[in-house]
């Protein structure tokens, strides 16, 4: 019965040990959860890991490429030796400097908590800090080595747990322990928040050792009593030293979900009391044990019994010191935390805390209150510094906007008073020009009149700018004001159709006009609701090409609603709004159909507004739009007027100068260049005309890019003058078209527009353009612009030329020779032939003789050559009858010891190289006969030979004729094939390299100008030139004495600039071949 006994009080004891152990470690768990939570939203860690100045800024600032980071950090912390440690810290200023500021925080909470390292880990995955640098330090918890280990686990949870639960604060994840480089420890991950984002994870890594100490034996029990934790795994988690994976039915009872008291054999082989439970909680799966074996636990029972009576004795004496002692005990701690407390809620931040380091809950208690105290300090000073921070930017954007403020009225009083100021020498201009129409200075001809009607056209839409600028600019300053009147909507609507149908040109679009038969009156200023009439009717008829403008009057309720319908293109959901914003029109600028400022419906609406009302527009995509808006009815009756300036606004708002025939047939120049304009906008077509037609150059206009395609297809023009922003086709769009087919210099294009944005003038030149000019443009600065385009274009085709001519030399050498050729072998048959044979020229002058005609006439070559042919016969030769034979002539020839000689005579050639040849066919007069057949052969011979020597002769003479004046052009020029070989191999190196640099970069040869400092760029009537380099693109245009230093120079700064190794190894060959040609020339 007492062995019972004292077996239960054994259990009982364990069970409360067990019990009291459970609890504990369920407050210690807490603990953690709320020190890592407090952690977490601390600023500073928050700060720590930002991406625009934490460590995962630094980190990503070392190198492009995040495993050379990584090299470079673990070589200057000197984790690895793949970086000489000097080497890597020249690279991680910027880290360090991060490091420093916030090393010292973290390793502040490593010391007053339980954890021996922290991680940060940004949202690649990068460890981009630990306190305590260890393998893990820099590495990327994705990849396969890491992927598996605790961090990594811990990291992914955390992240996916982001994904599924609503507010990331509550994310917390306790990973149970698992082999680290330091032994056993598990780690716990919370992410870091920052404006509702995830900016990162913070792992902290908690050891074995605070379990350790919580399942330490009470000093009271400590007689083969054991406390201690096993995992699922049957590994040791705290209490006994950490050991191999034990089998115990202890263990295996917890696990089975039992909380209990066996007496059982232990893990090590006794036989044990034991209570125990299975403790889970977040990723914990445990088995809590309690033991103490039982020789232990009988010897205790029994000293206890012996013991129990001086223990009640001494425990009733030590009651009232023992409370005495415990009120000290905890009340003191917490009077001391309660003070700090009160100091912080006062600001002082310095007030000691004391017991941190006890091991019981008031001790974690203190050092969280430690912790929480050293995180309000840091969070002040930031507070302060980013206050101070702030309040320069308050001051800053304050100031900025007092100016900004400043510049906004200065514009509106500049912008006031500069349209009233625009006023009068508009209106001057307008008059005067009307005058003169009208016949002031007397009768005009019809181009002068037509000239006139342009220059009223374009200050008439000045003048509408100028009134619309005026109009919104009182809006904005609150001095715009309506003149409500009663009026006769059904009159005034009428009157305002009828007047835009009477002055509207003819077109394909009919106006409609609906009302109801009895409208009441309205109240409106009647010159503000015509000028918003006009706007939305005028905008209808610009939009429809074809098909019908409605407008409806009809009574609605208490007010009357107009509406404008028209059968245009539509207007997008998207930029419904859009449209009533200033200058906004939605066609693209670089193709835009129809003039206007976009202020129309912008002062429309204002106007509307002013009138108590809404406009509103409702529209389909393809389909067209509606504009309408309601005006109040009138409490009195309408004032029967039509406003004076009715007459006077409608030309202004209806007339444009689109409807104006500005070409009228002129005389064009001759001799000079021909060039092509294109220009949707008449007036520019009308002004570009004059001008050139009065430099003397021949002139084709066209009005949209598809007609200037056409003309050019048909007849190429020398230069093009190319307008940007055209209907259809924009003038980039154009000039791509035209470099389809012809080169730059072979149909220059100049641009010629109002866009002056540099991005303008780079894309143009990148579409082709030679040259960009904007408007207005200076006369004298237009015609020397084409004038050096068309010089350009007239040395490329020389250059061509120069190429014909010399494979026509060439060619003419080539036939040179095979004539001199042919001629050797004539003489050469001639000179070995028996048969006596003479040649005479069309004066019958003897140019040769071979020896057999010496020897047979009696005579030398001497004595023959150059003699007359007739001293030789005995009769005068009659030419024109020798002519027409068809065969040779017999004739007798006189010597001079008064023999004779008989021969035949040949006439051959009737152009160029005509002449005669005597030859002895019929034997010698000695009476030795000749060869029959060599006299044939011989015969043959010289009748194909000299055809065959007067043709070829006669041709090349002739051809060469044609050459002469252009032999004589080339003679002046004429450059030593060497010499040009060089200079097409500076011209490759240039041309190779631009276009090595525009693949690599996506820039042009301005950007390399002014990038590499050899050549001069420069801003010239806002167009970005670079004249000198453009010299050396072509050889035509290269200098005498070339820059080749700079040509090389400018190869080798491209070959830095990162280059494909196809373009790397074509730029290394044409340098090489011309330093082969410097090297000959002796240069380099």
């Amino acid at each position: 019965m007492m062995a019972a006994n004292s077996e239960n009080n054994a259990l009982d004891r364990l069970a409360n040990i067990r019990n009291t152990k459970e609890n504990e470690l369920n407050r210690y768990l807490d603990g953690l959860r709320r020190q890592t939570d407090g952690f977490a939203r601390s600023d500073f860690v928050k700060y720590s890991v930002g991406r625009f100045y934490g460590f995962s800024h630094a980190f990503h600032r070392l190198s492009p490429d995040p495993d050379q980071s990584s090299a470079i950090l673990r070589a200057a912390f000197q984790l690895d030796a793949a970086l000489a440690p000097d080497e890597a810290a020249a690279s991680v200023h910027e880290y360090l400097s991060v490091h420093d500021r916030f090393h010292a925080g973290f390793a502040g909470i490593l010391e007053t908590s339980d954890f021996d390292n922290l991680y940060l880990v940004d949202r690649t995955a990068r460890v981009v800090y630990a306190a305590e640098k260890d393998g893990y330090f820099s590495k990327d918890l994705t990849e396969p080595a890491l992927a598996d280990s605790i961090l990594g686990k811990c990291y992914r949870r955390v992240m996916a747990m982001t994904q599924m639960t609503p507010d990331l604060n509550d994310v917390y994840v306790y990973m149970d322990y698992a082999g680290l480089e330091q032994g056993q420890a598990a780690i716990i991950g919370r992410p870091i928040v920052r404006h509702g984002s995830v900016e990162g994870v913070a792992l902290y890594q908690l050891p074995q050792t605070p379990f350790d100490q919580l399942f330490k034996v009470p000093k009271e029990n400590q007689l083969g009593t054991r406390i201690y934790a096993v995992g699922s795994e049957g590994r040791i988690r705290g209490g006994l030293p950490d050991t191999n994976q034990i089998e115990s039915p202890i263990a295996k009872a917890a696990f089975e979900g039992k909380t209990g008291r066996i007496e059982a054999e232990s893990f090590d082989g006794d036989l044990a009391f034991a209570a125990f439970t299975r403790f889970q909680r977040d990723d914990l799966d445990w088995a809590l044990i309690v033991e103490q074996k039982r020789v232990d636990a009988m010897a205790e029972s029994l000293s206890l019994r012996n013991s129990v009576f001086l223990i009640i004795g001494a425990m009733i004496l030590g009651i009232l010191g023992g409370t005495a002692y415990l009120a000290r005990s905890f009340t003191a701690p917490l009077k001391n935390l309660t003070a700090v407390s009160e100091g912080l809620s006062r600001g002082e931040l310095e007030l000691p805390i004391r017991d941190l380091g006890r091991q019981d809950e008031l001790g974690q208690l203190a050092r969280a209150f430690s912790s929480m105290r050293d995180s309000i300090r840091e969070q002040i000073g930031l507070i302060r510094q980013k206050n101070a921070e702030l309040k320069e930017k308050v001051q800053l954007i304050e100031s900025q906007n007092l100016e900004l403020q400043n510049a906004d009225r200065m514009k509106d009083d500049f912008l006031a008073a500069t349209s009233h100021e625009l006023r009068t020498p508009v209106n001057g201009i307008v008059g005067i020009a009307q005058t003169m129409l009208d016949g002031i200075a007397g009768d005009m001809t019809d181009g002068q009149a037509r000239q006139l009607s342009l220059v009223i056209a374009s200050g008439q839409r000045l003048s509408r700018l100028i009134d619309d600028l005026l109009d919104l600019n009182s809006i904005r300053e609150g001095r715009f004001r309506v003149d409500l009147q009663s009026i006769d909507v059904h009159v005034l609507m009428q009157h305002v159709v009828s007047l835009i149908n009477h002055t509207r040109p003819a077109s394909n679009v009919e106006i409609t006009l609906v009302m109801d038969e009895e409208l009441p009156p309205v109240l409106a200023d009647p010159a503000r609701l015509e000028q918003v009439l006009f706007n939305l009717i005028g905008n209808a008829l610009k939009y429809t090409i074809r098909g019908r403008v409605s407008v409806e009057v009809r009574k609605d309720g208490g007010r009357v609603a107009i509406a404008v319908h028209d059968t245009g293109p539509g207007i997008a959901n998207q930029d419904m709004e859009r449209i009533f914003e200033p200058f906004v029109q939605l066609e693209n600028v670089s193709t835009r159909r129809r003039q206007g400022s976009g202020l129309g419906l912008t002062i429309s609406r204002q106007i509307v507004q002013f009138f108590g009302s809404e406009l509103h527009v409702g529209s389909t995509k393809g389909l067209g739009a509606s504009f309408g808006f309601s005006l109040a009815i009138a409490g009195s009756p309408a004032e029967n007027l039509i406003p004076e300036q009715l007459d006077q606004m409608v030309p202004q708002i209806m007339f444009t100068e689109e409807e104006i025939d500005v070409l009228p047939t002129l005389q064009q120049g001759k001799g000079r260049a021909r060039i092509l304009i294109v220009d949707d906008e008449p007036v520019n077509l009308q002004a570009l005309h004059n001008t050139l037609q009065l430099a003397g150059y021949q002139v084709q206009v066209a009005s949209e890019g598809r007609s200037a395609l056409d003309q050019i297809q048909d007849d190429p023009p020398d230069v093009v003058v190319l307008d940007v922003m055209m209907p259809d086709l924009s003038g980039f769009d154009v000039a791509r078209m035209i470099r389809q087919d012809f080169d730059l210099t072979e149909l220059p294009i100049l641009m010629l527009t109002a866009r002056s944005r540099s991005q303008d003038m780079r894309e143009g030149l990148a579409s082709g353009a030679n040259d960009y000019l904007t408007k207005p443009f200076d006369k004298d600065v237009l015609l020397a612009r084409l004038e050096n385009l068309l010089g350009v274009r007239q040395a490329s085709r020389k250059a061509k030329e120069n190429e014909r001519l010399s494979a026509e030399i060439a060619k003419r050498e080539k036939a040179e020779e095979a004539l001199r050729a042919s001629r050797r072998s004539l003489f050469r048959v001639l000179e070995e032939s028996t048969m006596p044979v003479l040649l005479a020229a069309e004066n019958r002058v003897i140019h040769y003789s071979n020896p057999a005609a010496e020897t047979w006439l009696g005579a030398d070559s001497n004595n023959l050559e150059g003699s007359l042919l007739d001293q030789l016969t005995r009769s005068e030769i009659i030419l024109d009858q020798s002519s027409d034979d068809s065969g040779p002539r017999e004739i007798e020839l006189s010597l001079e010891n008064g023999l004779s000689r008989h021969a035949s005579l040949f006439r051959f050639g009737e152009d160029e190289g005509s002449g005669f040849a005597v030859v002895a066919l019929n034997g010698w007069a000695s009476g030795q006969g000749g060869n029959g057949t060599e006299q044939r052969k011989v015969e043959a011979l010289l009748g194909t030979a000299a055809s065959a020597m007067a043709d070829q002769k006669g041709r090349l003479v002739e051809e060469i004729r044609t050459l002469e004046p252009e032999l004589d052009m080339v003679a002046d020029r004429w450059v030593p094939t060497d010499e040009l070989d060089y200079r097409r191999a500076i011209v490759a190196v240039m041309t190779t390299a631009l276009d090595c640099w525009a693949s690599a970069c996506g820039k042009g040869k301005v950007e390399l100008a002014e990038e590499s400092g050899i050549w001069r760029a420069y801003l010239d009537r806002s167009t970005y030139q670079t004249r000198t380099l453009d010299k050396y693109l072509l050889v035509e245009t290269m200098p005498k004495q070339p820059r080749w230093r700079d040509v090389l120079r400018t190869g080798e700064f491209v070959l830095r600039a990162g280059l494909e190794e196809e373009d790397r190894r074509l730029l290394t060959a044409q340098l090489s071949e011309l330093k082969r040609h410097l090297r000959q020339r002796r240069q380099v």
